[in-house]
């Protein structure tokens, strides 16, 4: 079962469609959103995930701290460095990806489980 240890939030208004436990960027236009793959991201989406029914939404990423997160793939992601997916699930990092985070707790499994990343700056 994945956990948190969450140290430091900060809220910014956010682009539609996010999914919580995600890693997220901040745009151009000041707005949450998705990162690009193996990109630096800014934190962890903790609030709940944003739709287009929403005008205006806000949400709140974890900066700091052990963060749940979304596994991109099967793979078991516990004791390697964790970079983002094009969608901001967590992958194992290859070369020329930025490390986000080190797994502490995820074992392989399905795509979409809920894991524990220690974040790094």
């Amino acid at each position: 079962m994945a956990y948190d240890a969450a140290d430091v939030f900060i809220t910014l208004p956010a682009a539609t469609g996010l999914e919580q436990f995600t890693f997220v960027t901040v745009s151009t236009a000041g707005k949450i959103t998705k990162p690009v793959k193996g990109a630096r991201v800014l934190g962890v989406l903790v609030s709940s995930a944003t739709n287009g029914t929403i005008t205006n939404p806000i949400g709140t990423v974890q900066i700091v701290g052990i963060a749940k997160l979304v596994a991109g793939d099967t793979s078991d992601l516990k004791g390697v460095t964790i970079s983002a997916t094009s969608v901001g699930r967590a992958k194992t990092s290859t070369s020329g990806g930025y490390v986000i985070g080190y797994g502490v707790d995820g074992s392989s499994g399905a795509a979409g489980r809920v894991i524990s990343v220690s974040l790094t700056r």
